[in-house]
């Protein structure tokens, strides 16, 4: 129906969570291919489980580093202590031309798939230039690679487009993964979406993977009325339609408090770093800082909720927010952030 799916991704594989489609996806991506590696972004949360958890590159993954080869991390294009450029050029030159040695170096014929969420959630919402992404996506086709769009936290309108790889002209994904925003979270369920030559191939091929709850029926109903629903209200377009509140509201925290190094935002997917007194990072994303917990506190007290993930401060408000209801929103979070400036300066 219109654009939805996008491109051939007409071939779905039905789990429960995120994590499942993830490990599903690897899976599909090995036998597809017959090769063992699987490439993914330093800076990316792919799941708990074993396997996705693995292929993730925050500190999260730590605890299974030891035991699940196969896994390998590319450096971001918008890295933490360097820079690759001082422009968007020369950035994704610089960064490409990393991977296309990484890729070299492990094997073109070694590696199955390179995972990449389409914009990077969980580690702070970073919008990869389209330069970037369609320069991975050739890398994928110069060299019989997949490309595996993680959509589990960008899927179903929240970055004001039906899927995250819709931000970049003309990259389509061989296969994409997606959760969350399927049933908007009524009941689990998530899966994996395929291009046509993808499923073809398991069409006469075993998949190997099976899970309890695969395709559970009511799941799977929850998932066609919320779709419908998404489409009816065109709540894809309204998300595109508030954005600019939400960026006028962190543009407004980024200039007026210290504690705030820098935010961004796409669509409804954003939100904002901590910083500390010299102005850098509040501290490493694998660490815990009092300064949060007085945050946390501030924000209670002024009655709204978020996640926080390190130094990082999610703004991912419901898909059917009002700009009103953003300044709302972004009124709160100033004044905690008052109480965390406060802090700063006294520690």
């Amino acid at each position: 129906r219109g654009d939805f799916p996008p491109a051939d991704l007409n071939g779905f594989l039905f789990a429960s969570g995120g994590s499942e489609a993830n490990e599903a996806a690897i899976r599909l991506a090995r036998r597809y291919t017959g090769r063992p590696k699987i490439l993914s972004r330093a800076r990316s949360y792919h799941g708990g489980s074993t396997a996705s958890l693995a292929m993730t590159g925050d500190p999260r993954r730590w605890a299974v580093d030891a035991g699940v080869p196969g896994f390998v991390k590319i450096m971001d294009p918008f890295p933490f202590t360097f820079s690759w450029g001082d422009s968007e050029e020369e950035m994704v030159e610089r960064s490409l031309g990393a991977l296309h040695d990484q890729i070299l170096t492990e094997g073109p014929e070694q590696i199955a798939a390179i995972f990449l969420e389409s914009i990077t959630g969980a580690n702070g919402w970073m919008l990869t230039p389209t330069a970037y992404m369609q320069g991975v996506r050739a890398l994928c086709d110069r060299y019989g690679i997949l490309l595996v769009c993680d959509e589990v936290m960008t899927g179903f309108g929240r970055t004001g487009h039906m899927f995250g790889f819709q931000n970049f002209e003309g990259v389509v994904p061989d296969m994409y993964t997606f959760a969350k925003g399927t049933t908007a979270a009524y009941l689990p369920l998530s899966g994996v979406a395929m291009r046509d030559h993808v499923f073809d191939h398991f069409r006469e091929n075993p998949i190997g993977y099976g899970s309890t709850y695969f395709a559970h029926p009511v799941c799977c109903a929850v998932a066609y009325a919320t779709l419908q629903h998404v489409i009816q209200t065109n709540l894809v377009s309204h998300v595109k339609s508030v954005e600019p509140t939400m960026k006028a509201g962190l543009t407004k925290l980024v200039e007026k408090h210290p504690s705030v190094k820098s935010a961004r935002t796409t669509g409804l997917g954003g939100g904002f770093d901590l910083a500390g007194k010299d102005g850098n990072f509040l501290m490493h994303m694998h660490e815990a800082s009092q300064g949060v917990a007085v945050f946390k506190e501030a924000l209670l007290e002024n009655g709204l909720i978020t996640l926080i993930r390190g130094h990082h401060v999610h703004c991912t408000p419901p898909l059917i927010i009002s700009s009103e209801q953003i300044e709302e929103g972004i009124e709160k979070l100033d004044k905690s952030l008052d109480v965390l400036d406060a802090w700063i300066a006294k520690n």
